[in-house]
Protein backbone atom coordinates (compact mmCIF):
# COMPACT_ATOMS: atom_id res chain seq x y z
CA UNK A 1 0.00 0.00 0.00
CA UNK A 2 2.83 2.37 0.73
CA UNK A 3 4.10 1.98 -2.75
CA UNK A 4 0.70 3.41 -4.31
CA UNK A 5 0.40 6.16 -1.51
CA UNK A 6 3.99 7.19 -2.86
CA UNK A 7 2.89 7.14 -6.40
CA UNK A 8 0.32 9.10 -6.00
CA UNK A 9 2.11 12.02 -4.04
CA UNK A 10 4.68 12.01 -7.26
CA UNK A 11 1.99 12.67 -9.17
CA UNK A 12 0.42 15.03 -7.79
CA UNK A 13 3.76 16.88 -7.22
CA UNK A 14 4.15 20.27 -9.50
CA UNK A 15 7.27 21.34 -11.10
CA UNK A 16 8.27 24.74 -9.72
CA UNK A 17 7.19 25.81 -13.77
CA UNK A 18 3.95 24.69 -13.42
CA UNK A 19 3.69 26.39 -10.13
CA UNK A 20 4.20 29.61 -11.34
CA UNK A 21 1.69 29.10 -14.90
CA UNK A 22 -1.14 28.95 -12.34
CA UNK A 23 -0.50 32.13 -11.61
CA UNK A 24 -2.19 34.77 -13.43
CA UNK A 25 0.35 36.87 -15.69
CA UNK A 26 -0.56 40.19 -15.21
CA UNK A 27 -2.34 42.83 -13.01
CA UNK A 28 -4.74 43.08 -15.88
CA UNK A 29 -6.04 39.94 -15.35
CA UNK A 30 -6.74 40.49 -11.64
CA UNK A 31 -8.32 43.96 -12.92
CA UNK A 32 -10.17 42.38 -15.36
CA UNK A 33 -11.63 40.19 -12.40
CA UNK A 34 -12.09 42.79 -9.95
CA UNK A 35 -13.87 45.16 -13.05
CA UNK A 36 -16.08 41.81 -13.61
CA UNK A 37 -16.95 41.70 -10.15
CA UNK A 38 -17.46 45.03 -8.70
CA UNK A 39 -19.94 45.84 -11.43
CA UNK A 40 -21.89 42.36 -11.76
CA UNK A 41 -25.24 42.56 -10.38
CA UNK A 42 -27.09 39.45 -10.41
CA UNK A 43 -27.25 35.35 -9.58
CA UNK A 44 -23.71 35.40 -7.51
CA UNK A 45 -23.67 31.72 -8.38
CA UNK A 46 -23.63 32.54 -12.27
CA UNK A 47 -20.57 35.24 -12.06
CA UNK A 48 -18.86 32.24 -9.86
CA UNK A 49 -18.88 29.58 -12.73
CA UNK A 50 -17.91 32.44 -15.00
CA UNK A 51 -14.93 33.21 -12.69
CA UNK A 52 -14.45 28.98 -12.32
CA UNK A 53 -14.55 28.63 -16.44
CA UNK A 54 -12.11 31.45 -16.59
CA UNK A 55 -9.64 29.79 -13.96
CA UNK A 56 -10.16 26.24 -15.31
CA UNK A 57 -9.21 27.85 -19.02
CA UNK A 58 -5.53 29.70 -17.34
CA UNK A 59 -4.90 26.18 -15.04
CA UNK A 60 -6.06 23.39 -17.53
CA UNK A 61 -6.53 24.81 -20.99
CA UNK A 62 -9.03 25.62 -23.31
CA UNK A 63 -9.74 22.36 -24.55
CA UNK A 64 -10.54 20.76 -21.17
CA UNK A 65 -12.57 23.94 -20.62
CA UNK A 66 -14.65 23.25 -23.74
CA UNK A 67 -15.19 19.60 -22.90
CA UNK A 68 -16.27 20.61 -19.41
CA UNK A 69 -19.01 23.57 -20.44
CA UNK A 70 -20.62 23.43 -23.92
CA UNK A 71 -20.45 25.91 -26.60
CA UNK A 72 -23.48 27.88 -25.35
CA UNK A 73 -22.32 27.96 -21.81
CA UNK A 74 -18.74 29.13 -22.82
CA UNK A 75 -20.12 32.15 -24.62
CA UNK A 76 -22.55 33.26 -22.03
CA UNK A 77 -19.24 33.21 -19.45
CA UNK A 78 -17.52 34.85 -21.92
CA UNK A 79 -20.33 37.78 -21.75
CA UNK A 80 -19.81 38.46 -17.99
CA UNK A 81 -16.02 39.91 -19.24
CA UNK A 82 -17.05 41.48 -22.17
CA UNK A 83 -18.79 43.50 -19.76
CA UNK A 84 -15.24 44.93 -18.81
CA UNK A 85 -13.75 44.25 -21.55
CA UNK A 86 -15.92 44.45 -25.06
CA UNK A 87 -13.89 41.99 -27.00
CA UNK A 88 -12.73 39.29 -24.43
CA UNK A 89 -12.05 35.81 -25.76
CA UNK A 90 -11.57 32.93 -23.25
CA UNK A 91 -8.69 31.79 -25.79
CA UNK A 92 -7.04 35.14 -25.35
CA UNK A 93 -6.63 34.99 -21.78
CA UNK A 94 -5.50 30.58 -21.55
CA UNK A 95 -3.38 28.26 -23.68
CA UNK A 96 -4.62 25.75 -25.31
CA UNK A 97 -3.51 23.19 -22.98
CA UNK A 98 -2.78 24.31 -19.67
CA UNK A 99 0.11 23.18 -17.04
CA UNK A 100 -2.58 20.39 -15.59
CA UNK A 101 -4.25 19.69 -18.92
CA UNK A 102 -2.99 16.19 -18.55
CA UNK A 103 -4.63 15.82 -15.75
CA UNK A 104 -7.83 15.60 -17.30
CA UNK A 105 -9.25 12.25 -17.77
CA UNK A 106 -11.87 13.44 -20.61
CA UNK A 107 -8.94 15.16 -22.71
CA UNK A 108 -7.28 11.79 -22.67
CA UNK A 109 -10.38 10.18 -23.52
CA UNK A 110 -10.36 12.34 -26.44
CA UNK A 111 -6.79 11.69 -27.56
CA UNK A 112 -7.47 8.12 -27.41
CA UNK A 113 -10.38 8.54 -30.07
CA UNK A 114 -8.07 10.65 -31.89
CA UNK A 115 -11.45 13.30 -32.46
CA UNK A 116 -11.04 16.01 -30.35
CA UNK A 117 -13.60 18.06 -31.41
CA UNK A 118 -16.30 14.83 -32.29
CA UNK A 119 -15.78 13.83 -28.93
CA UNK A 120 -16.98 17.71 -27.65
CA UNK A 121 -19.51 17.68 -30.03
CA UNK A 122 -21.00 14.41 -28.52
CA UNK A 123 -20.57 12.94 -31.97
CA UNK A 124 -18.95 9.84 -30.94
CA UNK A 125 -21.17 6.69 -30.81
CA UNK A 126 -21.12 4.26 -28.07
CA UNK A 127 -21.46 4.52 -24.39
CA UNK A 128 -20.05 7.52 -22.10
CA UNK A 129 -16.54 7.45 -22.65
CA UNK A 130 -16.17 6.66 -18.85
CA UNK A 131 -17.85 3.55 -19.28
CA UNK A 132 -15.95 2.67 -22.18
CA UNK A 133 -12.55 3.46 -21.18
CA UNK A 134 -12.76 0.90 -18.50
CA UNK A 135 -12.22 3.72 -15.73
CA UNK A 136 -14.00 3.45 -13.19
CA UNK A 137 -14.71 6.78 -11.19
CA UNK A 138 -17.19 9.12 -9.15
CA UNK A 139 -15.60 11.82 -10.17
CA UNK A 140 -16.04 13.85 -13.27
CA UNK A 141 -13.91 13.03 -15.81
CA UNK A 142 -13.23 16.17 -16.71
Amino acid sequence: MPKLKDERAERLKLEEKDIAALAFDSSDELELIKKVALEYEGDLTQLGSALGCLFMCKIYGLKVARLAYDARTVAKYEKFFQRAEPDFKFKNYSQELGPLADRSIALRLAKQVGRFWAVVRGEVPGRSPIVDSGIESSVPIV
